[in-house]
C-alpha cells in the first residue's frame, strides 16, 4: 500500500532525475503518478513530447480526464492508471532503501571507516609526493634528500627546514613521504604478482588433476620448506655475481649480458624472491576452492554443453573461486612491506628507504652513547609510518573479509 509519505519520496527523486536528464520518461510518469490531476496532465504532455506513441501516458492522460469531467472527490493514486508504474516506483525504493542501509552498516562498523580513512591516507601521500616533498633535482630524483656534507653530519633535531629532523646527512621527513609512494608501489606489485601466480597455478592444477596436479602441489610443499631471507640472499648473492662478471666482460670488450643477466641486474632481489616464495598460500586455498566447484551442478552443465575448458575455468570457476585470494591479496600489501623493511633493515638487501634511514641511524640509539629518548626523530616517525602501513592493510583484508561474506549480508 502506497502512502502519501512515499509518494512524496517517489516525487522528490524523480525531480531530482529529471534535473539531471530532462529527458527521462519514467521520471516524468512519476511525477504525474505521484500528483493532483491538474499537475499531472501537464507531466503526461512532457511524456508525449518526448514520445508522442508511449501508452502508459496516453492511458494516464485519457484516465485523468475522464476523472476531471467527472469531478470525482478522489486522490490521484498511482495504483489507479498503471499498475507498471507502480513497479517503477517500488524498484526506486528498493534501491534507495538499499544504499541507505550499506551506509548505515558502514557507519557503524569504526574498523571499516578506520580501513577507509586509513587507505585513502596512504593514497593521497603517495599520490601528493611531489608537491609534500619536492624533489631538489627533478632530473635525478632520489627518495633521500641530502642537507649537508656525509662525513661531517650529526643528526638534527626537527626544526623549520627539517620539519622531522635528519639522519646523518638526509632528511627525515623526505624519505618519509617518498617512503610511502615506494612502499605502496612495492606492496601492490608484490601482492598482485603474487596472488596472479599462485591463483592461476592452484585454478589450473585443481581443474585438470592428475599428475600435473601433483607435480604442482609437491613443487608448492617444497617451496614452503624453502625460507624467503635464503631466497632474498640467493638473488642478492647473485646480482653481485653477474655485476662482477658484467664489469669484466665489458672491460675485455668479449660480450654483452644476455637476458637473464640484464633481468637480474636491473631486478629487486627482495622483490623477486618475496614473489617466487610466497605464491604457495594462494595455490593451496584456490586448489581446495576449485575441488569444491567442480563438484557443482553448474559446471557439470557447462561440461555437457560442449564449453571449452579455458571458458569453465575463467567464466564459471575463476568468479566463484577468486575471494580468498582477493583477501589474502589485500592482507599482503602490508605484509610484503613489512618484509621488505626487515630484510634491508638487517642489510639482505637495501630496496626500503625506510629501512635504509632506520639502519643509517641505528648507532646513535643503540650503540655508545645511544639515547632512545633524546634523538626520538631518528626511529620514530619511520617505525610509525610502517606500522601504520602494515595495520591499515590488515584491517582492509579483515573488512573485506567481513564484507564478502554472505552470512555477513
Amino acid at each position: 500500500m502506497f502512502t502519501k509519505k512515499r509518494f512524496s519520496d517517489a516525487k522528490r527523486i524523480a525531480g531530482k532525475a529529471l534535473l539531471l536528464d530532462p529527458s527521462l520518461e519514467n521520471a516524468w510518469l512519476i511525477m504525474a503518478a505521484t500528483s493532483d490531476p491538474l499537475e499531472s496532465i501537464e507531466y503526461l504532455n512532457n511524456v508525449l513530447k518526448l514520445n508522442p506513441q508511449n501508452e502508459k501516458a496516453k492511458k494516464g492522460l485519457d484516465w485523468v480526464n475522464s476523472k476531471i469531467e467527472n469531478k470525482p472527490e478522489m486522490n490521484f493514486g498511482l495504483h489507479s492508471f498503471d499498475a507498471e508504474l507502480s513497479a517503477i516506483l517500488k524498484s526506486s525504493e528498493v534501491q534507495e532503501s538499499q544504499g541507505r542501509s550499506i551506509l548505515k552498516r558502514i557507519a557503524s562498523r569504526w574498523q571499516t571507516l578506520f580501513a577507509l580513512i586509513s587507505v585513502l591516507i596512504i593514497v593521497l601521500i603517495a599520490a601528493a609526493a611531489p608537491l609534500l616533498a619536492p624533489i631538489v633535482d627533478p632530473e635525478a630524483p632520489s627518495l633521500y634528500k641530502v642537507v649537508c656534507e656525509r662525513y661531517h653530519c650529526i643528526p638534527e633535531p626537527p626544526s623549520e627546514s627539517l620539519p622531522l629532523g635528519s639522519v646523518k646527512e638526509f632528511d627525515v621527513y623526505h624519505t618519509l613521504i617518498w617512503g610511502m609512494r615506494q612502499s605502496l608501489v612495492f606492496g601492490l606489485i608484490t601482492a598482485s604478482m603474487t596472488a596472479l601466480l599462485g591463483t592461476f597455478l592452484g585454478l589450473v592444477s585443481a581443474y585438470f588433476g592428475g599428475w600435473f596436479d601433483r607435480l604442482i602441489m609437491r613443487t608448492c610443499d617444497a617451496f614452503m620448506a624453502f625460507p624467503i631471507i635464503a631466497g632474498v640472499a640467493l638473488f642478492a648473492q647473485l646480482s653481485v655475481l653477474l655485476s662482477a662478471s658484467n664489469t669484466n666482460l665489458a672491460d675485455l670488450a668479449v660480450d654483452t649480458p644476455n637476458f637473464f643477466q640484464t633481468f637480474i641486474l636491473n631486478s629487486d632481489p627482495i622483490l623477486i624472491a618475496l614473489i617466487l616464495f610466497s605464491w604457495m598460500g594462494y595455490t593451496r586455498i584456490i586448489h581446495s576452492q576449485v575441488l569444491q566447484i567442480k563438484k557443482e551442478e553448474y559446471v557439470k552443465a557447462a561440461n555437457v554443453c560442449g564449453a571449452r575448458n579455458y571458458r569453465i575455468i575463467f567464466i564459471h570457476i575463476l568468479p566463484n573461486s577468486i575471494t580468498p585470494a582477493i583477501i589474502m591479496a589485500t592482507r599482503d600489501i602490508g605484509r610484503m612491506v613489512v618484509i621488505q623493511s626487515s630484510l634491508t633493515f638487517i642489510g639482505v638487501g637495501g630496496s626500503s628507504a625506510w629501512a635504509t634511514l632506520l639502519n643509517l641511524g641505528k648507532d646513535w640509539i643503540i650503540g655508545p652513547g645511544g639515547n632512545l629518548l633524546t634523538r626520538w626523530w631518528i626511529y620514530l616517525p619511520i617505525t610509525l609510518a610502517l606500522v601504520f602501513f602494515g595495520i591499515t592493510w590488515g584491517f582492509v583484508g579483515d573488512e573485506l573479509n567481513h564484507w564478502m561474506n554472505p552470512r555477513n549480508a
